[in-house]
This record gives structure tokens, C-alpha cells and sequence, in this order.
């Protein structure tokens, strides 16, 4: 097995104030947040624990605010700004907290003990409001595009 390529810059703090874009995939990018017919999305229980989950981390993180999100059947992309107030450990532990308490909650819910995520997740620091408003338009066309998607597997 080849070695990860660093995914990260190498000369930024992740810990530092910012806007970053997310992107964490399903195990094996299996479909199993939920399917998209005619750009509408129907959301499977774990996919509805992901909304949920994400959408309670500022609750458990003073300092840090969500922006746009989507729910995709085999991922997940949202953007968080981490602002000064946040004491907390940085980008990789809110992302990490966050995977964690949807796997927690959907192995307490379900028979199943599989892993529910990729093991890493991608992240993108926001460098401008150019950059934040084509990654705005992406998330909020990004369902409508799924049938493009190298990773959209046909139903049966």
C-alpha cells in the first residue's frame, strides 16, 4: 500500500480563525446517507443523523458557525468558520467530533457495526469571497449534478 500524499498545507494552522470547506466521504463511498431522485434528495436515517449532528456543533463549540452543507448519498460537504471566540483544538477535532457522534448514534440506532466514514476528510481553507461564492454555488448545485458524479452508482 503507497503511503497518504499530505492532503493539508503545510505551513498553515489549522487551529487559526477561518472559513474551511469539508468534505467527508461514507465508508467505501457506499450510498448510504440517503439517494437523489430527480434532483431531490431522500435522506436514510444515518443521513438524517448527519444533518442533525452537524447542525448541532456549534451548540457543543462557542466560536464556531456553520454556512452552506449538503447531504449526498455517499458524502458529505459543509462550510464551518471557526471564529475567535473557539478555544477548542482546531479544524481535524470538530470533524472528528462530529463523525464520531454519528457513528456513536447510528451504531446505538441500527444492528450494524461498520464503519460508517472514510477514515480522513478533505478540507479546503476559504481564501476569499470569490473562492466562498463558487464553493457556495457548488454545494448548492451539487445534488442537481449527482448523476454526473464519478462516485453516483445507478440504482438497481
Amino acid at each position: 500500500m503507497q503511503p497518504r500524499k499530505p492532503r493539508r498545507l503545510s505551513d498553515f494552522n489549522y487551529n487559526s480563525v477561518g472559513m474551511y470547506f469539508v468534505t467527508v466521504c461514507s465508508h467505501q463511498r457506499e450510498c448510504s446517507l440517503g439517494r437523489i431522485h430527480n434532483g431531490k434528495f431522500y435522506p436514510s436515517p444515518l443521513g438524517l443523523l448527519t444533518e442533525k449532528y452537524w447542525l448541532e456543533i456549534p451548540q457543543h463549540n462557542p466560536g464556531v458557525a456553520l454556512y452552506d452543507y449538503v447531504v449526498m448519498p455517499n458524502h458529505f460537504h459543509g462550510l464551518i468558520l471557526i471564529g475567535e471566540a473557539y478555544t477548542g483544538r482546531g479544524l481535524s477535532r470538530l470533524v472528528g467530533g462530529f463523525k464520531s457522534a454519528v457513528s456513536r448514534e447510528y451504531h446505538r440506532q441500527s444492528t450494524s457495526s461498520a464503519p460508517v466514514w472514510q477514515t480522513s476528510f478533505h478540507d479546503h481553507v476559504v481564501r476569499n469571497e470569490a473562492d466562498l461564492a463558487r464553493i457556495r454555488e457548488y454545494v448548492a448545485n451539487n445534488r442537481l449534478k449527482w448523476e454526473l458524479d464519478c462516485y453516483h452508482a445507478s440504482p438497481d
